[in-house]
């Protein structure tokens, strides 16, 4: 890899219906139960997971993941970058934190954003 050169990985992704927790001084109208979250913390093969509302960690939909680990979830959305980690005991989430919720972008006059 030459300089200047940026590696993609691949990534799996992530849909939460648990309830996921928010900033307190969050005046965003951001739902962050509905985005679509990326790891590298599973497979890292562009498979579909979903974290299901009793907290159970699933392979679109229909496949329990019966493994216990820590995982990190992240988006960009309408200019916030948005990160959670989880603690996953044998498929079940037993521990959510929010790790970032932050501004990153602002969308200028001419409809694109501007990183801040």
């Amino acid at each position: 890899m030459g300089k200047g050169e940026i590696l993609m990985g691949m990534f799996d992704t992530v849909k939460c219906s648990m309830l996921l927790p928010i900033p307190d001084n969050d005046t965003s109208d951001i739902d962050p139960n509905s985005l679509e979250y990326q790891t590298k913390d599973l497979y890292s093969v562009m498979e579909h997971y979903v974290i299901t509302k009793e907290g159970q960690l699933k392979l679109d939909p229909d496949i329990d993941i019966g493994q216990s680990l820590s995982m990190s979830i992240y988006a960009i959305h309408e200019g916030y970058w948005l990160e959670y980690e989880f603690l996953i005991d044998r498929g079940k989430v037993v521990q959510t934190e929010l790790k970032e919720y932050k501004e990153i972008a602002k969308l200028k006059e001419n409809g694109r954003w501007k990183l801040i």
